[in-house]
């Protein structure tokens, strides 16, 4: 049977937030997740995107998501990670 390969997007809200990111943390849980050879298409969230990362409050925006990961579904939709997301951030925090 074929490995059934995923290759995941990071979608980030802006490059400054993206810079406040462990991307090293992040390829290495990524690494261990889909295995040694994956590729990451990493891109700019669209308007619509970053206004869902967002809340307004007293004028003021604040981002609540700085990124996404994202996985093709093979009918073609996607699933967000969330739980990579958080170990993502949990682990770089350390």
């Amino acid at each position: 049977m074929d490995k059934v390969t995923r290759n995941p997007c990071l979608k980030y809200h802006s490059l400054k937030m993206l810079m406040t990111l462990d991307l090293n943390k992040a390829v290495e849980l990524l690494a261990r997740e889909y295995g040694d050879s994956f590729s990451l298409d990493i891109s700019l969230m669209n308007d619509a995107e970053r206004e869902r990362c967002m809340d307004v409050s007293s004028a003021v925006p604040i981002v609540r998501e700085r990124f996404w990961i994202l996985e093709k579904e093979h009918e073609g939709g996607l699933i967000r990670r969330r739980d990579l997301e958080k170990k993502i951030v949990d682990e770089g925090q350390k």
